[in-house]
């Protein structure tokens, strides 16, 4: 398993440049493999910093987008408090 990593990781500098070294024995389909692993790396990295840069700023993980209420008011049964409820709990009417 090693080996073939080593291998593989030989062939991309070859394919690169980087690596003087070419082995006669490398048949046409191990170096198209190689290119295909290659552009699919290179395809998923821009992929991902594309969507990093279009997605823009986090909010603030304890920050709730919904409520309407404003955070200085404290009383949960005042008026224009939003009131939360789960599924199939009814709350009175008052």
């Amino acid at each position: 398993m090693i080996d073939t990593i080593i291998d593989f990781l030989r062939l991309v500098l070859e394919v690169f440049g980087l690596l003087a070294t070419v082995d006669s024995s490398m048949s046409g389909s191990t170096l198209a493999v190689a290119l295909l692993a290659l552009a699919v790396l290179t395809l998923a990295l821009l992929a991902t910093a594309v969507h990093a840069a279009t997605r823009g700023s986090a909010p603030h993980p304890t920050r709730r987008i919904e409520l309407t209420a404003p955070l200085a008011q404290s009383d949960p049964d005042a008026a224009g408090h939003v009131r939360r409820r789960g599924p199939g709990q009814v709350t009175a009417a008052a």
